[in-house]
């Protein structure tokens, strides 16, 4: 069930509070960038999930968002590199194969 634009607003509002509060707890900076990406903030996601990942550098998870991200706004140097740290985690890890092997087979742009 969706929240609605207002409801949206007042979860971003209430998540950028939290981390002012509390800039050390690594869940309000994965929780907003969860909804950020949901309701299309790309940008502001992109920044939200390289925050949380100074806290968990292994999250295969916010790294595999940040691939889906980047693929949608077609910043394949962002693909390869999130892919490349993934694979460093988790050297089998399909998604990041697969993605990885769809930009090579674009010629790495």
């Amino acid at each position: 069930m969706a929240i609605g634009i207002s409801g949206n607003r007042l979860a971003v509002a209430c998540y950028n509070e939290s981390i002012r509060i509390n800039p050390g707890y690594e869940g309000g900076y994965l929780n907003l960038a969860n909804l950020l990406c949901e309701i299309n903030q790309y940008s502001k996601a992109v920044q939200a999930y390289r925050k949380y990942l100074t806290f968990q550098p292994e999250d295969v998870n916010a790294h595999l968002k940040l691939v889906m991200i980047y693929k949608w706004v077609r910043e394949y140097k962002g693909v390869l590199s999130h892919c490349q740290k993934i694979l460093k985690i988790d050297p089998e890890n399909g998604s990041a194969l697969f993605d990885k092997g769809g930009l090579m087979m674009l010629g790495g742009r």
